[in-house]
């Protein structure tokens, strides 16, 4: 086998506005802009993209131009798969992926894997749960069966796999380890933007990480990609290449539990003035326990933004709880009480429209309210884990249908 170099990136997010900023699409842009410029410099003999290279799987006709023209300056076989983002949400609708493999500026993998000498490239459609996959899964590997013959074969995902070094959430695992085809000496993958590179069967498992930061829970994460060498003797060489082109975050976390709505504006605002700098985005994650007799809405929210002038963006994460709201089992015990009582109420008012699964509904509904409510987890896993919830749950009734 003649000696090859490759490069593995995934979670561009190309059109991302995020906080409706059009700085923050350009800042994504620009991120991807220094990428190609690095690739272009290492001269790989082509590029793995594992997944999300556009926010959206229908990007504005000015990104998609972006791109294209970024993308083809590389001169090299591009090579990426659907992400959770820009991966089919309908068949009558499409990605923007097929069109740019139909037009020759990027190999779309799961249509057709691709071959460089004694080098196979195989890459999977992306699975949303892990419900889509327990449906799907095994149809799609028996329609694109992944055949390792070469002397180095590398497979490529977009998914949460089940590793425990990872710590995923379950609601985050949509694929297992042991669900993974073998004969891989590299396994590239994307989805998690916390890059992460270890041993796993004959070889390498990669998430190669985010380009940019698109929640600012992950702001400390380093943004870059892999260089991947491989030598005749199959000999794996792996490089991190670091992205420098990325909005700076100052998080601020800070407990207001005792303070009034003037104290608590009087400290965020010397919070934000200290945070303060020229284009940067500041996070005040506020945490705390108010007095009995004062409310969130007491508080002054607008005049505590104003105090920075510098910063391209504030944002605000209003964790505060009232003493009603810290609950104590006794409450709990309560609050359970309500739920059922409410469940009771759907049920009657779901009749007409359900007949007998009138219950099931109700049930599904308290269900959705109570994950979709639950201050411990973050916004990212409960819409997760409620889309689980009512995917589970269609089907279920799918497969008990006559």
């Amino acid at each position: 086998m003649k000696p090859v170099r490759f490069v593995h990136a995934a979670d561009a997010h190309l059109g991302y506005r995020q906080y409706h900023l059009q700085e923050r699409q350009n800042d994504f842009l620009n991120a991807f802009r220094e990428f190609v410029e690095k690739t272009r410099e290492l001269s790989p003999d082509f590029v793995v993209f594992a997944g999300d290279l556009f926010h959206d799987p229908h990007p504005s006709n000015v990104v998609l131009s972006s791109a294209i023209e970024l993308i083809d300056s590389l001169e090299t076989p591009f090579l990426v798969v659907p992400g959770s983002h820009d991966a089919v949400y309908s068949s009558t609708v499409g990605t923007v992926l097929d069109p740019l493999h139909k037009g020759g500026h990027v190999q779309y993998l799961p249509v057709k894997p691709f071959v460089f000498g004694d080098v196979y490239v195989y890459g999977m459609r992306n699975f949303r749960t892990r419900a889509e996959f327990e449906r799907d899964g095994q149809a799609f590997f028996e329609r694109h069966p992944p055949t390792p013959k070469g002397k180095y074969n590398i497979f490529v995902l977009h998914q949460g796999v089940d590793f425990p070094k990872l710590n995923l959430h379950p609601e985050e695992v949509e694929l297992y380890s042991t669900e993974l085809p073998k004969g891989f000496q590299y396994y590239a993958a994307g989805h998690l933007h916390m890059p992460n590179c270890f041993r796993f069967n004959e070889g390498f498992f990669a998430y190669a990480g985010s380009l940019e930061t698109t929640d600012y829970t992950q702001y400390e994460y380093e943004k870059g990609f892999y260089l991947v060498e491989v030598e005749s003797d199959g000999e794996t060489k792996i490089t991190r290449i670091p992205i420098k082109q990325h909005r700076k975050f100052n998080i601020v976390k800070e407990d207001f539990s005792g303070r009034d709505a003037k104290e608590i504006e009087e400290k965020a605002r010397e919070l934000l003035s200290k945070a303060d700098e020229e284009g940067c985005i500041i996070v005040l994650v506020m945490e705390g326990i108010l007095p009995r007799g004062v409310s969130r809405v007491d508080v002054d929210y607008n005049a505590i933004k104003n105090a920075a002038e510098k910063a391209l963006h504030i944002q605000l994460i209003n964790n505060l709880k009232t003493p009603e709201e810290d609950l104590s089992p006794i409450q709990i015990a309560e609050a359970e009480t309500i739920f059922a009582k409410a469940e009771k109420a759907l049920t009657e008012y779901y009749a007409d429209l359900f007949k007998e699964k009138a219950g099931k509904y109700a049930a599904l509904t308290i269900e959705l309210v109570k994950i979709l409510s639950d201050k411990s987890a973050k916004s990212r896993e409960r819409t997760s884990r409620a889309e689980k919830k009512i995917e589970e749950f269609y089907q279920a009734e799918k497969r008990a249908a006559p």
